[in-house]
């Protein structure tokens, strides 16, 4: 690949914490986004296809939690499968708002789609913190809510419990 001016590149496999602390080095602070574009060769049997597209968006799960800044955005590419909805509960677990999105460009057909997930809260602010703590803590993204709407997030234990949304 030709150098781009300005970029840093990291060569490694993803799944490796190896890899992902060099990218934690790299990068020196906490990021904004993660985007993840990560497919693994496609088989003949779209079941292994889809287990390997899922433990490759499991790795960018894993390095999105370590660089990611309180509020961050995880964009990540899987395969639909058995599989996909156990990840996407994973990633519901750290973040507040997680959507699945195909793009129009992706072949009819295609089981490729992405996941979405914004407002990330680190492992320090939903784990140990009572109720109220935890809601203090968290981000709430009030400029992407539309006039006359109003969110309530819901944590016990640390944990997202419940999230709302309601249309004035």
């Amino acid at each position: 690949m030709d150098e781009v001016p300005g970029a840093q590149f990291v060569r490694g496999d993803a799944r490796l914490p190896t890899t992902q602390a060099a990218v934690v080095r790299t990068l020196g602070a906490e990021a904004d986004v993660v985007l993840s574009d990560l497919a693994p060769n496609t088989l003949s049997d779209p079941g292994v296809s889809h287990l390997r597209s899922v433990e490759l968006a499991r790795a960018a799960l894993a390095g999105a939690r370590s660089v990611l800044r309180n509020g961050g955005t995880l964009v990540c590419k899987v395969f639909a499968g058995k599989e996909e909805p156990a990840f996407r509960k994973e990633v519901q677990e750290c973040f507040l708002d997680v959507r699945a999105y195909k793009p129009k460009a992706c072949r009819k057909g295609s089981v490729e789609h992405y996941i979405v997930a914004k407002g990330f809260v680190p492992d320090q602010l939903r784990g140990g913190l009572n109720d109220e703590e935890q809601v203090e803590n968290c981000s709430i993204f009030e400029d992407e809510l539309r006039p006359g709407e109003s969110e309530v997030v819901v944590v016990r234990d640390g944990a997202l419990v419940e999230r709302k949304n309601s249309f004035g």
